[in-house]
């Protein structure tokens, strides 16, 4: 029997991650820190939709995975584990309107909770989804006649 190997390290990306490739083939992402902003996609069209949110203490951060009011996200802060506020789900009119993969999202840092999570992520609280510039979607699966993002950007 073939001695258990570790994650087969690949060159670096691009677009500013490491893939690397576990022993059971799903392919992991884990970005480096700090981030570049524009290494993530940041243009004209996000700042000026971020402008609204840059007087308080809101930074912006891009999702990288999607959970069901929970994101993993990527910001000049290194990664962020984040969840909806109360009032981002109350005032959004469907599913469609929360967070998706790709989307741009105000952030508020939480300073004083401790890290979360085996990378030791700062949280974060979503207080806003900028407006997107493409979608990705379908319709939602079951007998409804809602939309599903798969992706943004």
């Amino acid at each position: 029997m073939p001695a258990a190997r570790g994650p087969l390290r690949l060159p670096l990306h691009p677009a500013g991650f490491t893939r690397f490739f576990s022993s059971c083939s799903v392919i992991v992402f884990r970005f480096r820190t700090p981030m570049n902003l524009f290494d993530l996609g940041w243009d004209d069209f996000a700042s000026k939709s971020f402008h609204p949110f840059c007087s308080g203490d809101l930074v912006p951060a891009r999702v990288a995975l999607g959970h069901k009011h929970a994101c993993e996200l990527l910001s000049a802060h290194g990664e962020l584990l984040a969840e909806c506020t109360g009032r981002l789900l109350h005032e959004t009119a469907s599913h469609a309107d929360l967070p998706a993969v790709g989307d741009w999202v105000a952030v508020r840092l939480r300073p004083d909770e401790p890290r979360a999570g085996p990378a030791s992520r700062r949280r974060a609280d979503i207080h806003a989804v900028l407006p997107r510039k493409t979608k990705f979607s379908r319709r939602a699966a079951g007998d409804g006649t809602g939309e599903q993002i798969v992706a943004a950007n």
